[in-house]
């Protein structure tokens, strides 16, 4: 009897060493998720979701449907569903348990508004009907795109309460200053994160560069990333589904053509983005990796056809690190091309407001360097802020807006990448977009965390609420 009260006594004290080191495992593995990047002033879906922005939706909104393979498709916020065989009718049956705050429950009522504005923005002509717990929507034709649509983040339930929206993903915001924004999980979990500290990416003496608390550093360039997490953490370069280009909003056809043409891209790149060293070509508006990209450099004939001092082209300088470089690459294109080139140094959230100003006057800016970055495999993104209603363009092509709005109809993959391959190439006819260069990245994250999905393009977006250690 008294050697088994000694093994009792034994025994539980392994399980309380046991019981400690796992407490000072957990503690010492916080589960606080930290990123750094450009910080937006605000989550919303309403003007177009840029990189940034869509980092955050990916935490706080659900989108109705999930497909990673463009057949298999899953819902997260309907507790069924079904569709005709013909495509022309679906089902929908939401679940009423989740909610958009504590506050803010998800209702059969705000579905069913929330349903009715996104079939009318599909403009398919869908009619929707409620009957007991759920929505039909009918179509008169099939529509083997619908679902797909309905997987956009773009598209997902949400509400709006002050400057942020609030959706049915896992996690919500929870506090918001010049500095960082902070979203809380709604229900917490075990061996996973439940909070997110997004912090403001200061420049290249922000401290936050030698935090070793901080998991992500993916949305800065690779110059602007520290060397350390080279050796700490896990590291695997993808190609991105993103290309770097320039866009050319003047009225003159002629005038766009000498700029897109005489603008040697290699020159150009490295004289705005100074300390990147390595580009990759790419030949259209579309990345190679996405459906239609073209690898190589666009075709450029410069023959420097006089000179256009009537012309006054501004371009937008968002960088702070290349005035001296820009300035002298500019100084020899006046004499290469005969256009002079003034530049209007403008931040990104300044940025950001001027162009999604409705009052902006037009041609108000002439050259503008931006990123055209999507988070699906397709190839809308790149399209839709060069042609149709969210264009940064003032100029509105005939030939551009005829295959984008062909585009937009197209309910056939095969058929959507011959127009987007067609469309690309017009762009560059037109002497809308210059394309620059198309990013490869190496993504690193710490090599605790069990689940990273690499080697697809995507992974710079995780979705937070699914990682472990």
């Amino acid at each position: 009897m008294h050697w088994n009260n000694h093994k009792i006594i034994i025994a539980t004290a392994l399980a309380f060493v046991i019981a400690i080191a796992v407490y000072v495992s957990r503690r010492d593995h916080n589960d606080v998720w930290q990123v750094v990047g450009e910080l937006p002033s605000t989550i919303s879906r309403e003007k177009g979701i840029d990189t940034a922005t869509y980092y955050l939706i990916r935490q706080t909104h659900e989108p109705l449907f999930r497909c990673d393979d463009l057949q298999n498709y899953s819902s997260r916020i309907l507790k069924r569903w079904k569709r005709s065989i013909d495509y022309k009718t679906y089902y929908f049956y939401p679940d009423t348990t989740q909610s958009f705050t504590k506050d803010v429950p998800f209702t059969e009522e705000y579905f069913d508004c929330y349903i009715s504005s996104t079939v009318a923005a599909y403009g398919r002509g869908g009619r929707v009907s409620r009957f007991a717990g759920g929505v039909q929507v009918a179509f008169d034709f099939p529509q083997k795109q619908f679902l797909y649509y309905l997987t956009w983040h773009e598209n997902a339930p949400a509400i709006k309460a002050g400057k942020f929206e609030y959706g049915l993903g896992p996690f919500t915001v929870s506090q918001y200053n010049d500095d960082q924004m902070v979203l809380d999980r709604k229900e917490r979990v075990r061996n996973g994160y439940n909070r997110i500290i997004y912090h403001n990416y200061q420049g290249e003496k922000d401290s936050n560069l030698q935090n070793r608390k901080i998991q992500d550093f993916n949305l800065l360039s690779p110059f602007e990333q520290p060397e350390w997490i080279k050796i700490e953490y896990l590291g695997v370069k993808n190609p991105d589904p993103r290309t770097i280009v320039l866009l050319i909003n003047h009225p003159d056809r002629d005038l766009r053509r000498r700029l897109h043409d005489c603008l040697d891209v290699d020159g150009f790149r490295r004289a705005f983005i100074v300390k990147r060293k390595e580009f990759h070509d790419v030949g259209t508006i579309l990345p190679v990796g996405i459906p239609g990209g073209k690898g190589g450099l666009p075709l450029q004939s410069c023959t420097g056809i006089g000179t256009s001092g009537k012309a006054n082209v501004v371009l937008i300088n968002q960088r702070d690190d290349n005035d001296n470089e820009l300035l002298a690459y500019l100084k020899g294109i006046r004499t290469r091309a005969g256009v002079s080139i003034s530049v209007r140094k403008m931040g990104y959230t300044e940025l950001v407001s001027f162009l999604k100003d409705s009052k902006r006057k037009p041609f108000s800016y002439n050259l503008l360097q931006v990123v055209l970055d999507t988070f699906r495999p397709d190839q809308k993104v790149f399209f839709e802020y060069t042609a149709g209603e969210k264009s940064f363009l003032d100029v509105k092509a005939r030939s551009v807006e005829k295959l984008y709005a062909e585009f937009l109809r197209a309910d056939d993959a095969e058929l959507k990448k011959s127009i987007s391959e067609q469309l690309a190439e017009e762009l560059n006819s037109e002497g809308l977009v210059l394309p620059l260069y198309q990013t490869y990245s190496t993504i690193y994250y710490p090599k605790s965390i069990r689940n990273i999905l690499f080697g697809n393009s995507f992974s710079q977006y995780p979705e937070v609420a699914e990682l472990r250690w």
